[in-house]
């Protein structure tokens, strides 16, 4: 496979923290990202650097102004910190000739999902990288460094390094926790990670380094939905008990064999450990449902040292501690929006939020000013309640927020010579960006009315919306003007619009199964040909792990016929390809079979002058191709391929959508692009019946997928209300 079939060239959004809580900070203090006088010079609290898919960029709060974009990695960035290598050093350590840019300057550290790890300087200049081994197996989603320093004589130059110790943790099933040494050469300026060791198969999460040689690890059996049956496996020798538990455990670098070895655990049951975080003094914190634990990682058996039961609803996603020296005052977010600030166990106050669940904090201004994650984006809070660590008259007390799409995306497309593209949300927002912007060029509210899709109109002046009400809309972009078409009935949902290739007529599929077709005669004027149930639910026995075939049988995707107008084909949850002929109102022939589950998307291309392929994809996790060249015999009609992306991608997944990559000349072989429902991107020649690429671009489910033939872009939107926009690497 190739690592650069696809490149993201740029991304529109806010930023990716909303899953993650993966924003730079000092070890131990939760302070946010102060970018460097030669980036930008303004005042810093109300600057933050904050990761887009693959890559960063710099906001300021209080202008909306977005600063830089640079790739990092090929896949989406999991993980990013800042620290300090060593704020300085003193005596023959150094010499006046020696180059020191990591002393006594914040670096960076950031990770992918796929374990690709990088250093920064305080430009944001590489001067390392590394790649966790195996891969295609990594779930990099935690990351942690040492705050110690150990310097030594190196046995290579002669000179001083610098050596700090990093673990970083795998997600799902079985986590593993490898250990990278970065070494720092005082002597020529030189950095190196490189791998000390590995540890795998006991359950571990969330590792935190403690010093140079312990780390606590929070081990358990309970966790992401789907890997219950990898939690209950052998762990030091014995079977796991049925039921849920929760260790935390501290290991211990062994100087005999050079292995980090348990020492003392703290055992309990109940719900999934969500946050594990070293604080400023040391102390580690853990969340547990809405319990908050403060433990001294340094006493002999884990003392227990505070012990909140807080109020609100929903797991606790994030915790931020102020800097008392008694780790005893932190902020914890609620479900509901809510901000609850603890001193000790008391409630000492609270903020009432409007913008959904919070899933990060991070200090701007400590005890001040905090940076607030949640699902419409970035907001900067001033916390009048707690007391300021200096008093000043000018004292900037205003909140400030930034969102572009909230929730979640949903409904993408591109215009017609791909310079422009919409973009839809579930809280009804329409927003049409421009390649060469990072803000967007228009917005339109559909009075929280989420938008399920959309496409472009013949000429570019309108848009054609469907709500998940069911209702139609002409959105009219010079005026603002919303003609709704149709209303929709029995709020009977429309999950897909589509032109055919000569923009005459206009078909869309809805939840209940209806395929409805619209003549278009002239400017933004249609009027109804056929109105037609084409999938019926299912009554009887079913797997009712997946979908609703026994009250619904939703039409998920459809695609006109590339040469033929009047062949449609359209896929559903009955886990059916039906292809119609709207001449006859007929089905042209027999359901295309295969997926054993709903079928997401349908795609149907002339691939060369002499061959016609449809692919089509489902919650399965498959694509099946079929050969329907032949029009006149489509008991010919053939399936040619069947790509599984379950190899790679590891986890429970569904493929969303999918789409064929194509080129003018003959002799290239057609590519099919898939997107699945936890961010990943799988490309498959199909005349060689090969995966060619797959990586994790989004940290959300990937709800709309668009192809331009004219510029070869793809774009992609997603949950974590990012659009990425990539070139196609042909030479590969």
């Amino acid at each position: 496979m190739s690592d650069n079939y696809l490149n993201i060239i740029n991304s529109f959004g806010i930023g990716s923290s909303r899953y993650i809580s993966c924003l730079p900070f000092e070890f131990g203090d939760n302070f946010s990202n102060q970018i460097n006088e030669s980036i930008v010079n303004e005042k810093k609290e109300y600057l933050l650097t904050v990761p887009i898919g693959a890559a960063i960029v710099h906001w300021n709060i209080k202008s909306k102004c977005r600063i830089g974009y640079q790739l990092l990695h090929s896949d989406a960035i999991t993980c990013l910190l800042r620290f300090r290598a060593m704020k300085s050093l003193v005596g023959d350590t150094l010499k006046s000739d020696i180059p020191v840019w990591f002393i006594n300057q914040h670096l960076y550290i950031s990770a992918s999902y796929s374990g690709e790890i990088a250093l920064w300087d305080h430009n944001w200049c590489v001067k390392a990288t590394f790649t966790i081994p195996g891969v295609h197996q990594n779930k990099i989603m935690h990351m942690s460094m040492d705050d110690s320093t150990r310097v030594e004589n190196s046995l290579i130059s002669n000179g001083k390094i610098l050596t700090r110790r990093l673990s970083v943790s795998s997600e799902h099933g079985n986590c593993k926790i490898s250990i990278v040494n970065v070494h720092f050469d005082i002597e020529s300026g030189d950095v190196e990670f490189k791998l000390h060791s590995e540890i795998s198969e006991s359950l571990y999460f969330f590792s935190e380094m403690i010093g140079q040689n312990a780390m606590s690890v929070i081990q358990q059996n309970v966790g992401k939905q789907g890997y219950s049956h990898d939690r209950t496996m052998s762990v030091t020798g014995t079977i796991v008990e049925d039921g849920p538990f929760i260790n935390i455990i501290k290991l211990q670098l062994n100087s005999d064999d050079d292995k980090f070895t348990e020492i003392t655990r703290i055992s309990s049951s109940g719900p999934e450990s969500i946050v594990c975080q070293r604080l400023f003094n040391g102390n580690i914190a853990v969340t547990r449902g809405r319990q908050v634990q403060v433990l001294d990682i340094y006493s002999q058996n884990i003392d227990i040292i505070l012990d909140v039961n807080c109020k609100g609803s929903g797991l606790i996603k994030d915790i931020l501690f102020s800097d008392c020296e008694e780790s005893n005052e932190f902020i914890v977010p609620s479900s509901n929006s809510e901000l609850f600030f603890y001193k000790g166990d008391k409630l000492h106050a609270k903020w009432q939020g409007k913008h959904g669940v919070v899933y990060s904090l991070k200090w701007a201004v400590m005890n001040s000013r905090v940076w607030v994650f949640d699902e419409s984006g970035i907001h900067s809070l001033y916390l009048s309640d707690m007391k300021p660590r200096e008093t000043d008259d000018r004292l900037d007390i205003e909140n400030y927020q930034l969102f572009y799409h909230q929730i979640t995306c949903c409904g993408l497309d591109f215009n017609s010579d791909a310079t422009r593209f919409a973009c839809g949300d579930f809280l009804g927002n329409l927003l049409i960006w421009s390649l060469d912007r990072h803000d967007p060029v228009h917005c339109q509210s559909f009075d929280g009315l989420p938008i399920r899709s959309l496409v472009w109109g013949h000429d570019d002046s309108y848009i054609l919306i469907g709500l998940i009400t069911g209702a139609l809309v002409i959105y009219t972009i010079a005026d603002g003007t919303k003609d709704t078409l149709y209303e929709g009935i029995d709020s009977d949902g429309i999950t897909c619009i589509q032109w055919d290739s000569s923009y005459k007529t206009l078909a869309l599929g809805t939840t209940g199964g209806r395929l409805r077709l619209y003549r278009h005669c002239g400017g933004t004027k249609f009027e109804v040909v056929w109105d037609h149930l084409a999938h019926e639910p299912i009554k009887g026995d079913q797997d009712l792990r997946f979908g609703s075939i026994n009250k619904f049988a939703e039409i998920w995707s459809l695609k006109f016929h590339p040469t033929n107008s009047n062949l449609i084909s359209t896929c559903s949850e009955d886990q059916t390809t039906k292809i119609w002929d709207i001449e006859t109102r007929r089905e042209l022939r027999d359901p295309l079979r295969g997926h054993t589950t709903a079928v997401t998307c349908i795609d149907w291309q002339q691939v060369s002058s002499q061959q016609t392929l449809l692919a089509t994809c489902a919650d399965d996790k498959t694509v099946r191709v079929w050969d329907t060249t032949n029009l006149n015999d489509t008991s010919k009609w053939v399936e040619i391929a069947v790509f599984d992306s379950t190899d790679d991608i590891g986890e429970w997944h569904t493929v969303t959508y999918l789409t064929f990559l194509l080129n003018s000349n003959d002799k290239f072989s057609a590519k099919i692009l898939s997107v699945t429902q936890n961010g990943w991107v799988v490309v498959y020649d199909v005349s060689k019946k090969s995966k060619i690429y797959c990586k994790r671009v989004h940290l959300g489910s990937i709800e709309g997928l668009k192809w331009n033939l004219k510029t070869n872009r793809v774009i992609t939107c997603s949950s974590d209300c990012l659009i990425h926009l990539y070139q196609i690497n042909e030479k590969q």
